[in-house]
């Protein structure tokens, strides 16, 4: 049967549908399967399509489908004991008619291509020849749900040079006052590197993630692109859960504040609970104090960390 998926949404969303498509791959082997996409999104589904077609400049024909597909992406109204309480969760069971598997949770998919590759070696080149951590603490949708300060930021960046590598803070909309350029930089809207995509651009941000020795990175876009990496990860939660916004990246710790934070959705104990035995977390009464723990902690195990070859 050929199948064509009409992903929307945001770079976050689109990282979390790769679980969708593995899904397909067991459970409906019979699928072909193309997809709409939006620019910069590429990179999350070339290897589990059969087609791309980029969404307002690439014409298709939706009747040479059997099915199209364009579902609600919204997170279940009601939480499991044994999965996350994540949008995938409610796509499968409800748009595809699919009993979802936990263990293809685990991971989100992203495969770099080698000019995306290219295009970091050539910014990496452009820092200090230090170890770089990455920072994203701006979000564009539900700030206030999100956003970190300029001055938790700036403790951030301290914590990082204290260590001895470079902060390099993801700000598409030029809102911080910190990068200097000196001290901490920040590639900046119209770099190369993001293929003209801002952070829209998956294969590139993936790739400078794999780069890094760390990445600190709030309830957004980029924190979803390093679970498609390898490198350590800090998530920083306000007042979204991660059971149901985020799924089961084993590289990534959650931040997670105990008063203000809620699991959404019926049963939301059984959530609560799945999360404290599936994820990756802290709680946290102090952020800064919390900050400082993780990432202290981070760089005493980073010992084979840092750039690949």
């Amino acid at each position: 049967m050929k199948v064509l998926l009409k992903m929307k949404h945001g770079l976050g969303d689109n990282a979390q549908f790769t679980i969708v498509l593995r899904h397909i791959q067991r459970s409906r082997p019979d699928w072909i399967v193309d997809m709409e996409v939006g620019a910069g999104k590429a990179s999350y589904f070339r290897s589990a399509t059969r087609r791309l077609f980029l969404r307002n400049k690439e014409p298709y024909a939706e009747g040479e489908y059997d099915r199209v597909i364009e579902g609600s992406w919204s997170i279940p109204k009601t939480c499991r004991p044994d999965l996350p309480a994540t949008k995938p969760t409610r796509f499968l069971q409800e748009v595809l008619g699919i009993d979802p598997i936990e263990s293809l949770y685990r991971g989100y998919q992203i495969e770099i291509a080698p000019e995306e590759a290219e295009l970091t070696d050539q910014y990496v080149a452009s820092l200090p020849p230090r170890p770089l951590v990455l920072l994203h603490y701006l979000a564009t949708t539900l700030r206030g749900f999100k956003n970190l300060s300029h001055e938790d930021a700036w403790f951030i960046c301290d914590r990082i040079q204290e260590a001895g590598c470079i902060p390099v803070i993801l700000d598409w909309k030029s809102e911080s006052p910190l990068p200097d350029g000196k001290r901490i930089f920040n590639p900046g809207l119209d770099n190369p590197i993001w293929q003209g995509q801002k952070s829209s651009s998956a294969g590139t941000l993936a790739s400078l993630i794999r780069r890094a020795r760390l990445f600190i990175g709030i309830d957004s876009g980029p924190l979803h692109v390093a679970g498609a990496t390898n490198t350590p990860a800090i998530g920083v939660w306000g007042k979204h859960h991660p059971v149901n916004f985020f799924d089961l990246c084993d590289n990534v710790t959650h931040l997670v504040p105990r008063r203000g934070c809620r699991v959404r959705g019926d049963n939301a104990e059984l959530g609560k609970s799945y999360f404290e035995q599936a994820y990756r977390f802290v709680y946290y009464n102090d952020l800064r104090s919390a900050l400082s723990k993780s990432i202290n902690q981070s760089f005493q195990t980073a010992a084979s960390w840092g750039p690949p070859a």
